[in-house]
């Protein structure tokens, strides 16, 4: 507000809610993700890929919302449009109903969880630091007997980025779901959904009994 010479609860006039104004931030983010492309490639896993790419470049063009992306429930229409469309890549791949929800859940976390990673590197470089002059830690500097395995490793470091590692992740995530799914292991067992229906029970309780201040506030829940 101070930037722009007004008071920052002006924003208020024109939005109900710090929840309300936190929904058009995310949506305006997510707005910018098309999936489109993930329908062009035949195979499943390069599918996934794309959906999963296009998902992340929205997000990196606004790398400082990121923390509030990632703990966002997804419920408004321009935000469901999203989930509907990665849906359809598993439901398309005859994954089953309860079968689409975890790879709903498994790809969003493993697409929010490394581009966070890389969106802090962006946002917070002083988290990057190194704490003496000059790049990265390099072979020559290691201890061979203290550090083998890294020793071994470092050379090659210079042939992976952040755009080849999430290529790769999503990649063996997007086979292992399919592998899993093929071998019947994705879905969960009755005692696996009976104890994830308790899991489930004794966490709303825990929140009703405990409301946040925010909750209160806002009328919103995780």
């Amino acid at each position: 507000g101070a930037a722009l010479g007004v008071d920052p609860s002006t924003i208020y006039y024109y939005v109900p809610s710090k929840a309300a104004l936190f929904d058009l931030v995310v949506d305006e983010v997510l707005t910018g993700v098309d999936t489109s492309r993930a329908l062009k490639p035949r195979g499943f896993e390069e599918r996934v890929v794309a959906a999963s790419r296009a998902y992340r470049e929205a997000l990196l063009r606004h790398p400082h919302v990121m923390p509030l992306v990632a703990v966002r429930p997804l419920r408004t229409p321009v935000q469901l449009r999203m989930i509907d469309s990665f849906a359809r890549l598993f439901l398309d791949a005859e994954f089953s109903e309860v079968e689409t929800l975890i790879a709903l859940d498994v790809t969003g976390m493993t697409v929010l969880g490394l581009t966070n990673m890389h969106a802090a590197a962006i946002t917070r470089p002083e988290y990057t630091e190194q704490t003496s002059p000059g790049d990265d830690i390099a072979a020559d500097v290691l201890a061979p007997r203290e550090f083998p395995h890294l020793v071994r490793l470092l050379p090659s470091a210079h042939m992976v980025d952040a755009d080849l590692e999430f290529d790769r992740a999503v990649r063996a995530l997007a086979a292992g779901l399919q592998a899993q799914r093929t071998e019947g292991r994705l879905a969960p067992t009755r005692r696996e959904a009976q104890a994830a229906v308790r899991r489930r029970r004794a966490r709303a309780a825990s929140r009703t009994a405990t409301p946040s201040a925010d909750v209160g506030a806002e009328g919103t829940s995780p």
